[in-house]
């Protein structure tokens, strides 16, 4: 069922940055469906400055010389968002704005199904040449012409309703013989002056209405560690305000718990630490719910916060209030400095991220490189807690963690490198619908998260194993067993490379399991082949016949499919032009292919990609290798 459009919360679709730093244009890049977008990457490669940029389109924090690209035009941020019919009446908040160009509005936005492109571009401060400002506007200039017109009916209308009023005193005064009043007939030079001074009618422009909702669009934090982490202590004013460097972390640990430090500070001692007292242990049972490391013999962390007041010798703070933080392992409570930078990096996270979604503000969560300083196992309560919280919460980080990756959501992830080898050269972003066009430098997370979750499974049996060379053979036969409806066993166990299939064949026969291999036809195939077949099979032709397989015609498996489907299903690119092989096309094109082989799974697992879909002439090879494993696998069973 479609959501209605007039209760559906505002959503990011994409966004789309210009001449910021090493970026020259990115083109419009998708936010992640389920609103986790992650960029990975090497380092200098540009990520930080999309994160940068993001911040200065989403909550108007202003450029600076550094930002800018020599002998270029000013940075430029659009962003693509989408409104309920609610939202824009919200946004849009005039009373007097004239009926006819308001409802003109509003059926240009259902024309555009209430997605709207706001274009921010930035220019120099006519008040200090340093400083810049920044204007927005919407990107179809056809709204413009929408609201013009719109203004125009509606002064037709006014032009008519006024001599109609004119007319009617005329009538009046001839019928009751009266001096003839006289005729004011509006002109465009005063119109504008006459509706400010009467408070009537407003007309608003493109600009006007790009303001508004750029005002009502989210508004981004991004997470410094500098001044995000929690602190020992925090001095409170006053007007019971928190002032210091750090004073944010102790404010979303203030908020996450429901405290007001007005009422604790006027309340008595006993209720002050009774409701201390309670939102430490509400704090602390949430977050171990994340956080899943050992610290000792104790699992389990408290986050506690006590307020005590400086004493005589303090000087002028002598007295006044003060906040006190320790996190304790069960056995001694420690200030936040004393932890490890790691534990401090996680809690603060943790305060920072609840803390956005206790206050129900419209956020997008801006992250660079979080958790760099945690344990692998760490980061993974890292992810998990961004998982938890990303349905009510937009998130974009960048990574160099295969842990802070899942293989099994590709679609969250955007790769960012440079587009050549020069310092100078520009970054360019591929989404996740391109991932493989990205270099394998570029991939090295993603794909180490993948090797990881294909170690973690348990798919060596007894018998029906089949060694495979490299893990996007894993994907391609996992997707033909299913396109092909087999039920035949298998177990398929991906090698790093042919040459590391012998080793895998030695352990296999020194565990007594019963295996296959199956081996590309190319030069390097063909000698494993024969090396297997010398070693496993005392080099007789029947054993290794049995035994092992090369795919015939094929120097990798992609040669499986035909031109037509490898470009449409593999490359998703159908205005490739090659005339060779397609393993010699991704060798020349340096495409990644395990990413491929992944999403044509991912595709065949959805049940987006059926038999339907491909050519007789791709359905025969595959057809071919179900078959041909199958006889083995089932005679290799039985021998």
């Amino acid at each position: 069922m479609v959501p209605d459009r007039r209760s559906r919360k505002m959503r990011l679709h994409a966004f789309n940055i210009k001449n910021f730093r090493s970026i020259v244009n990115t083109g419009w890049c998708p936010f992640s469906r389920d609103h986790v977008t992650v960029l990975v990457g090497q380092n200098e490669s540009g990520k930080s400055s999309i994160l940068e940029a993001l911040h200065c389109l989403l909550s108007g924090v202003s450029i600076s010389e550094d930002d800018l690209r020599a002998a270029a035009p000013l940075p430029e941020m659009n962003i693509r968002c989408e409104f309920s019919a609610q939202e824009l009446t919200d946004a849009i908040d005039e009373e007097n704005w004239s009926s006819i160009q308001e409802d003109a509005f509003h059926s240009y936005a259902k024309r555009c199904k209430f997605i709207f492109e706001l274009k921010m571009t930035w220019r120099r401060s006519r008040e200090n040449d340093s400083k810049f400002a920044y204007d927005v506007t919407i990107l179809d200039e056809q709204l413009e012409n929408v609201l013009t017109d719109s203004k125009r009916k509606q002064k037709n209308i006014d032009l008519r309703e006024t001599a109609l009023d004119n007319l009617k005193a005329t009538v009046s005064a001839i019928a009751t013989a009266t001096p003839i009043p006289s005729i004011a007939t509006p002109t465009e030079e005063n119109e504008e002056e006459e509706e400010e001074e009467e408070g009537e009618i407003i007309f608003l422009t493109s600009s006007d209405i790009a303001h508004c909702l750029h005002n009502a669009s989210p508004s981004s934090t991004l997470f410094n560690p500098a001044t995000g982490l929690l602190p020992n202590t925090v001095d409170i004013d006053e007007k019971f305000n928190l002032i210091g460097v750090n004073k944010l972390a102790a404010s979303n640990y203030l908020q996450i718990a429901g405290l007001d430090l007005k009422h604790l500070l006027n309340t008595d001692r006993r209720e002050r630490q009774f409701l201390l007292n309670k939102a430490r242990e509400k704090i602390s049972k949430d977050f171990n719910l994340f956080w899943t490391q050992t610290i000792g013999k104790n699992r389990k962390l408290e986050i506690g916060c006590e307020i005590e007041f400086y004493s005589s010798e303090a000087g002028d703070k002598a007295g006044k209030p003060h906040l006190v933080f320790g996190i304790s392992d069960g056995h001694s409570m420690l200030y936040p400095k004393q932890r490890s930078e790691g534990v401090r990096w996680f809690v603060s996270f943790y305060l920072q991220l609840k803390a956005s979604e206790s206050r129900g503000l419209k956020r997008i969560f801006l992250m660079d490189e979080p958790g760099a300083n945690l344990h692998p196992k760490a980061q993974e309560d890292v992810l998990r807690l961004v998982n938890s919280l990303s349905s009510g919460i937009e998130i974009v980080y960048s990574t160099h963690s295969s842990a802070l990756l899942e293989f099994n959501k590709l679609y969250r992830v955007h790769a960012v490198q440079r587009t050549g080898d020069e310092d100078e050269s520009p970054t360019e972003i591929i989404d996740a619908h391109s991932l493989s066009a990205a270099s394998t430098d570029t991939l090295t997370p993603l794909l180490m998260a993948m090797g990881i979750d294909l170690s973690s499974q348990n798919v060596i049996k007894r018998e029906h194993n089949v060694l495979l060379e490299e893990i996007s053979g894993f994907y391609y036969f996992n997707a033909f067993w299913k396109l092909r409806d087999c039920k035949q066993p298998a177990h398929f166990i991906a090698a790093t490379g042919a040459s590391n299939i012998p080793t895998l064949a030695n352990m296999f026969t020194g565990w007594g399991l019963k295996f296959i291999a199956v081996i590309d036809d190319d030069n390097l195939g063909r000698t494993v082949y024969k090396q297997l077949k010398q070693e496993l099979c005392g080099d007789d032709e029947a054993i290794a016949s049995e035994r092992l397989w090369k795919i015939r015609d094929c120097s990798g498996i992609e040669d499986i499919f035909s031109h037509r489907d490898f470009k449409s299903h593999i490359l998703r690119d159908t205005e490739a032009n090659f005339s060779i092989k397609n393993t010699e096309f991704l060798k020349s094109a340096k495409r990644s292919k395990p990413v491929m082989a992944y999403q044509f799974w991912e595709e065949v697992q959805a049940g987006r990609l059926t038999s339907s879909n491909l050519e007789p002439e791709t359905l025969k090879k595959i057809d071919e290798i179900v078959t041909e494993v199958s006889k083995r696998l089932e005679k290799h069973k039985s021998s």
